[in-house]
């Protein structure tokens, strides 16, 4: 009550009081971003910016602002760039700074929407996209559950999450595992599948575009490289991916090799 009484005096004094707590203040930032009160949210905004971020006060802080890119204001984007960093730089993983089992607790404490946030930010320090994908399914592990009565929240969360994950940025032989995993699921239609297909191929088209610019021995090997992906997509794609060919061409269409990728696999996928 006392904060909603703050949030309202506000709006006459254009101001909120100096001695107002850290938490005081935490709460008057929630309920202004609930009523959607924009000067009093810029005004504890430009206040928070001062506080000494913490995981607690950086997660509750993205978890209160639910507000469009477009809605949020200068004070409120400064705000939130501060807790992201925050919360990408605590929960780097790299070979120096693997997570201990206390990080991993933080880590599964996380609500969806700052996982979302995290998961999407650029700034999150992970040595290769696999990494970012392990993260979730720490996440999952505890805050999903498998329902007898073929309810799945673990994997409809692995969908949901997953369209977070930078496939094409991952090794061709993980992308390869992944595939495998879903595959034996047993869903016709994994929405993962198409993603993991589409950077398969992107792979591949890697391979050809280095084997046109490397001397001869080199060339023979991204070649080699490039047949074998080709084998390994031609081979899902005919026994497991019937219906596929509109999405995978729509999906394609992002990436910046496709006329070589079209090149590669025209004739042995699709003929």
């Amino acid at each position: 009550m006392a904060a909603f009484i703050v949030m309202i005096k506000s709006l006459y004094c254009g101001q909120v009081k100096a001695t107002t707590s850290g938490a005081e203040l935490m709460t008057v930032f929630q309920i202004a971003n609930r009523f959607e009160v924009r000067p009093c949210l810029d005004i504890c905004s430009k206040m928070m910016q001062e506080l000494t971020m913490t995981l607690e006060i950086s997660a509750q802080i993205l978890d209160a602002c639910k507000l469009s890119q477009e809605q949020q204001s200068d004070e409120v984007k400064k705000l939130l760039s501060l807790a992201s960093s925050f919360l990408c730089s605590h929960f780097q993983w790299t070979h120096s700074s693997a997570w201990d089992s206390a990080k991993i607790r933080e880590w599964q404490t996380l609500s969806p929407h700052v996982l979302r946030i995290l998961l999407g930010s650029d700034g999150l320090i992970i040595p290769y996209e696999e990494k970012a994908f392990q993260m979730l399914e720490i996440w999952i592990s505890a805050n999903c559950k498998k329902c007898d009565d073929g309810d799945n929240e673990k994997d409809r969360a692995v969908c949901e999450f997953g369209q977070l994950i930078r496939w094409p940025l991952m090794e061709w032989f993980c992308l390869q595992q992944y595939l495998k995993k879903f595959e034996s699921k047993g869903a016709d239609q994994h929405p993962l599948r198409t993603l993991i297909i589409e950077a398969l191929l992107y792979r591949a088209s890697r391979f050809v575009n280095a084997a046109q610019k490397a001397p001869g021995r080199m060339r023979r090997r991204y070649e080699v490289l490039a047949a074998y992906q080709s084998v390994y997509v031609e081979w899902t794609l005919r026994q497991r991916m019937d219906g596929l060919r509109p999405k995978l061409y729509a999906g394609l269409m992002v990436f910046v090799h496709f006329e070589l990728c079209l090149r590669l696999f025209e004739v042995k996928v699709y003929s």
